[in-house]
């Protein structure tokens, strides 16, 4: 471990601790308590990478589908499958789900509406059976690779 220099505010002492461990510490001289910085592991930064697919790229998708479409949202949903192949705008994971107007991410916890303010932020894609979109979705977390 490294020594910390702590100095008293009052009296201007210095002192020499090896091991950081207590938050106060008395001064040797004047007798007041003198904070002891505490250091604990840095955070590390989590780096997020933009998902490498662009969502408007494919003329297949269900997104595209829904911005030509002159039907008002709600009827547009009524149309769809149950089970949805969504991707992470935010960290760019692949996952199934089911929600009608969004859904929360496994990895990063974060919650994702299919459309914000007319615009969309999420690849989509829709099946009737489950068992489709599982192999759906496989497909397409290798074909990223």
């Amino acid at each position: 471990m490294e020594d910390i220099i702590v100095k008293c505010k009052k009296c201007k002492n210095e002192e020499v601790i090896n091991v950081p461990t207590p938050i106060r510490k008395k001064c040797n001289k004047c007798g007041r308590y003198m904070r002891v910085p505490v250091y604990g592991k840095p955070k590390s930064s989590k780096i997020k990478e933009p998902p490498l697919v662009n969502p408007h790229d494919e003329p297949t998708t269900l997104m595209n589908l829904w911005c030509e479409s002159k039907k008002p949202i709600r009827e547009i949903s009524d149309d769809l499958f149950r089970y949805k192949v969504v991707m992470c705008p935010n960290c760019g994971r692949i996952q199934m789900t089911e929600g009608e107007r969004g859904f929360r991410c496994r990895s990063c916890n974060k919650a994702s509406k299919y459309r914000v303010k007319g615009k969309w932020h999420v690849k989509i894609y829709s099946f009737p059976t489950p068992g489709e979109a599982t192999a759906f979705m496989d497909n397409w977390q290798n074909k990223g690779k």
